[in-house]
């Protein structure tokens, strides 16, 4: 069973940490958690951040809404989203240390993602993929062109509702 809690602490300007926990596994996106070595040492040596150096990694987390995987306290997996915070988030830089894939630690780390409270307002979110297309398309996300390995979630009317007495949309 997954539980979230939620802490006072900012993951990201304004917005409080969540955390995941999971038997002896935990999410959060708590960004002084995150071990910058372990996640440049694996972005430097993956096929789509090839070579980039820490500073660029370190940027790149200070501007995104990152989620960290854990065993105990060591780092096993990260993902991170570009996002504006209202209506688009891009998912990136998703990785399970080979050690602990197959083990269904990657769709746990993504359902986290989805389960964030932003990620759950947001209209549209994108990922670009070659590496494990079957485990986003569990997760809800469609391809948008399988050729380029673009994939979204799209909820095009996220921000209508309907008042209880009939069926107005209104803008919330």
């Amino acid at each position: 069973m997954t539980t979230a809690t939620r802490t006072d602490k900012k993951a990201v300007e304004n917005e409080p940490v969540f955390t995941w926990s999971k038997d002896i596994y935990q999410v959060s996106t708590d960004r002084s958690l995150l071990d910058i070595d372990v996640i440049h040492q694996f972005l430097t040596q993956s096929h789509w951040a090839k070579g980039i150096d820490k500073a660029r990694v370190r940027q790149s987390i200070n501007n995104s809404l990152c989620f960290g995987l854990y065993r105990k306290t060591r780092q096993i997996g990260f993902t991170r989203v570009i996002t504006d915070f209202a209506t688009f988030g891009y998912l990136c830089d998703v990785f399970i240390m080979p050690a602990y894939r197959g083990a269904g630690l990657g769709r746990w780390l993504m359902g986290c993602c989805l389960d964030h409270p932003l990620m759950s307002e947001l209209r549209r979110i994108m990922l670009v993929t070659t590496y494990a297309p079957w485990l986003y398309e569990k997760m809800g996300y469609e391809p948008i062109n399988k050729r380029n390995f673009v994939w979204s979630i799209s909820r095009a009317d996220i921000y209508l509702e309907t008042e209880p007495e009939g069926n107005t949309p209104r803008v919330r």
